[in-house]
């Protein structure tokens, strides 16, 4: 008999949910009340957007889905979080979690969603329903007292207050990620949520690692008072985490770290959550000596609709094609994965995509599609997963370079306030 999971919005049944999960992650002691009113502040949740399966009246197995709108490239896409996957040690191992997944799946393509990303140390049972490694974990880390102190002058230092710096720090994140794949759009509304949402976080819950200090969220203005820079906080025991930071240039980057070195010089360390090729990564590692590690798993995305994605990466595609040598070229390339093929066409630096049919003059490549979110994402570059499964051999040079050019590596990041 086929396992069938549903679908629940009814307060009861929420709060039955929220229980189940509650006692699997009870090593955590969060109880059932935190738990619920966490949920209630996340900016991306809402009721029916949890997944169970039932048996004699009894929920055994849960999944949660958070939505966040993420950018890609220019454009902004929507992106189903997956969180809270529970299932009651009775129950384990029999597919249980893998149904509610799967009718989370089916909900996430309905909602209108083209990605979905979840963390997890369990990466072999989530890459058999599609999930892939394709964000890493980054951590620049630089000594306290390595930063150079004068880099302050000109700029002074305050607490964040909601009534007065929300739209400078609105502004400043939304310029400093504006190039960021996968980095969350924010809105007034989801600003003012996701602040409840993560200073309300009990720290020891299994939320801990996004945790916010609101005493730790500070801002960097210039003379004249305007934003140049903050930094965002979270709580932990031996070193200085921040969990996310914005600068406008290298002197404002320069004079913020100056700011955390001094303030938490007994901590002796200060670790960024902060991609290598970010402003004030490239600050900490050039100025201030800093060095940077990159995890060897990460967060694992999954594509959810083909053809949404790349109808919104079709101008990300056409700004990198217009970029480089084959600015002039035209051309079309067949991408045929289980899930579905999409065709993308380019000529005079636009490319464009052609859902449902399939142009004469495309080359075909073959390619699974979780592999094929690793080329998307640019976690890995598109000669490194080619290689991997078997395909860089059938290869022209001229196509290998046309991937190259439209799926070169980045850093793409979510950053960790915006976590679920």
């Amino acid at each position: 008999m086929p396992i069938r999971a549903k679908r629940i919005s009814d307060k009861r049944d929420l709060a039955r949910a929220v229980d189940l999960a509650a006692r699997v992650f009870s090593t955590y002691y969060l109880g059932v009340e935190q738990w619920s009113d966490v949920l209630r502040l996340d900016p991306g949740y809402a009721p029916g957007q949890t997944f169970v399966v039932e048996r004699g009246g009894e929920f055994i197995s849960h999944v949660r889905v958070t939505l966040r709108r993420v950018r890609i490239g220019d454009q902004v896409g929507l992106l189903g979080g997956i969180g809270d996957v529970s299932t009651n040690p009775k129950y384990r191992d029999h597919g249980y979690a893998s149904a509610c997944l799967e009718e989370a799946i089916r909900f996430m393509r309905e909602a209108g969603c083209c990605l979905s990303a979840l963390g997890t140390g369990r990466l072999s049972f989530y890459r058999r329903l599609g999930w892939e490694i394709a964000m890493p974990d980054y951590r620049v880390q630089i000594s306290a007292d390595g930063v150079p102190a004068e880099a302050m002058r000109g700029y002074a230092r305050r607490r964040f207050r909601l009534d007065k710096d929300l739209d400078g720090v609105m502004a400043l994140h939304a310029a400093y990620n504006a190039s960021r794949m996968l980095s969350v759009a924010r809105t007034k509304r989801y600003w003012r949520r996701q602040l409840a949402f993560n200073t309300k976080l009990p720290a020891g819950g299994p939320w801990g690692f996004i945790k916010e200090n609101p005493q730790g969220f500070i801002v960097i203005t210039d003379r004249r008072g305007r934003i140049a820079a903050y930094a965002r906080s979270r709580y932990a025991q031996e070193r200085h985490e921040v969990a996310e930071a914005a600068a406008r240039d290298r002197a404002s980057a320069l004079a913020l770290l100056s700011h955390l070195g001094e303030e938490y010089r007994a901590r002796r360390e200060i670790v960024l959550d902060e991609p290598p090729d970010g402003l004030i990564a490239d600050v900490a590692l050039t100025d201030c000596g800093g060095q940077c590690t990159v995890s060897r798993s990460g967060k694992m995305v999954r594509i959810i609709d083909l053809t949404r994605l790349f109808g919104l990466m079709a101008p990300l595609l056409s700004a990198r094609l217009r970029k480089s040598d084959l600015a002039g070229d035209s051309g079309a390339l067949r991408l045929n994965t289980e899930m579905g093929a999409v065709t993308l066409a380019w000529q005079d630096g636009e490319v464009s995509l052609l859902p449902g049919r399939r142009s004469r003059k495309a080359w075909r490549l073959d390619v699974p599609y979780r592999t094929l979110t690793q080329m998307v994402t640019g976690y890995r570059s598109a000669a490194s997963v080619l290689e991997e499964s078997g395909r860089l051999g059938e290869l022209q040079p001229s196509q290998l370079r046309t991937l190259e050019v439209l799926f070169p590596r980045g850093y793409p990041h979510t950053n960790r306030p915006d976590w679920f």
